[in-house]
Parts: structure tokens; C-alpha cells; sequence
């Protein structure tokens, strides 16, 4: 006779999944909100301090740089104030040629230059007045300025270019613009272009707050040719 392998025993329901005594987990303390925190701490507490260290010195240079740049400008308002002579606003310029103010300083130069019809030192002077003063309204100014400068040397070519970048840049303040776009009528005049110097006067004569320039277009416009 053959012999059966004995029959293994079923495992019981307990066996394969064992009761949880929920009275003895229950049991077992919590740790408390001051143990917790303290492991917290204990784990990452390190990081904290350095990432704490790090805003503290963020936060100490930002504050350092803007009193710094106060007492910058600060001591240029007081250099500004005590100018006296041309050489005085030279020295300023070109000490804080990349400041606002100095460019107002730079415009005044130039002014004074181009009244005494010394071109060079005028068109020089408009240049960096131009390059400091950037997107201020009066930067519009000190490029109108070179321009007609060019014009009074007779190079017509980089006055174009400057008087028809004015147009372009929509934030030119009206009363350049309407400049800009009288030069142009008169240089179209000198030479000849009867009908581009009519267009361009009406251009003048259409842009708000256009300033002494429609007076300067309606005398253009009455020494123009007329136009068979």
C-alpha cells in the first residue's frame, strides 16, 4: 500500500492575519509638541541656521547698497549745487556722466556752445547728453539739438537718421516730434521736394502741443514755390 503524505494543517484566520491589540498601541505614549520640535531641530536645525545666515547677510547688503546709493546722491545734489563756472559743470558731467542731472548739465553745455556757433563742442556735448539722459523726455531735446547741429555743418545724412528716429520712437514728447518733423519739411525744401515739404508741414501743423514749431512750418509754408 502506498502511503499518503500527511495532510498539513490549515493555518488559522489568526494566524494569517494577526489581531492588533489597539488597548496596547493606545497605550503607548505620543511624543509632545516640545519633543517633537526638538527633532525637528535635531534633524534639520543645521540648515535653518545656515539658510537664516544667509538672508540676515541678503538683507544687511540690500540695506548697506541703498544707503550707499543715498549718500551717493545725496553728495551729487550737493556737488550740483555748488557749480559756479562752465569748468565747474564740465567737471560735474563728466564725473556723473551717466546721471540724469548730468545730463541737464551736458544740455546746458551744449546750448551755450551752439549760441557761440562752436558746432563741434556743441554736437559733442548734445551726444552725451543724449546718452545720459536716455529715456527722459528731454534726452528727445538733446537729440533734436545734434541733429540740427549736423544740419548747420551740412552733414544732412546723420541728421536725417537722428530727426527720423525721433518720429518713430512714440515716446517722443509732441513738441520734439513736431520738431523733428519741421527740419525734415525744411530740409525737403532746400532741396526742392515742394510736395514732401507740403506733407511734412501738415504734419507739423496736425501734432498736438507742436509749440513754436507751427509758427516756424506756416513761414516755410508761405516761401514755398507754388506748385503748378
Amino acid at each position: 500500500m502506498s502511503h499518503r503524505p500527511p495532510k498539513k494543517k490549515k493555518e488559522s484566520a489568526a494566524a494569517k492575519h494577526p489581531v492588533v491589540d489597539l488597548r496596547q498601541q493606545e497605550s503607548e505614549p505620543m511624543p509632545s509638541a516640545e519633543e517633537r520640535l526638538w527633532l525637528f531641530w535635531d534633524k534639520y536645525g543645521n540648515t535653518l541656521m545656515t539658510l537664516s545666515l544667509v538672508l540676515v547677510g541678503v538683507v544687511l547688503a540690500v540695506q548697506g547698497y541703498m544707503m550707499w546709493e543715498k549718500y551717493e546722491v545725496e553728495q551729487m545734489q550737493i556737488a550740483y549745487q555748488e557749480i559756479s563756472s562752465e569748468e565747474d559743470q564740465i567737471t560735474f558731467a563728466m564725473t556723473h556722466e551717466d546721471e540724469p542731472l548730468a545730463g541737464m548739465v551736458f544740455l546746458e553745455l551744449a546750448d551755450k556752445a551752439y549760441n557761440e556757433k562752436d558746432y563741434t563742442a556743441a554736437a559733442k556735448y548734445y551726444e552725451e547728453a543724449t546718452e545720459a539722459l536716455g529715456d527722459n523726455p528731454l534726452g528727445a531735446r538733446a537729440a533734436l539739438g545734434r541733429a540740427i547741429v549736423f544740419i548747420n555743418e551740412g552733414d544732412l545724412k546723420d541728421a536725417k537718421i537722428i530727426l527720423n528716429a525721433l518720429l518713430q520712437n512714440k515716446a517722443t514728447l509732441n513738441v520734439y516730434r513736431a520738431g523733428a518733423t519741421y527740419q525734415l519739411a525744411a530740409l525737403a525744401a532746400e532741396e526742392g521736394d515742394v510736395g514732401q515739404a507740403t506733407a511734412l508741414i501738415h504734419q507739423v501743423e496736425s501734432i498736438p502741443f507742436n509749440g513754436i514749431w507751427a509758427y516756424k512750418a506756416e513761414i516755410l509754408k508761405k516761401n514755398l514755390p507754388e506748385t503748378h
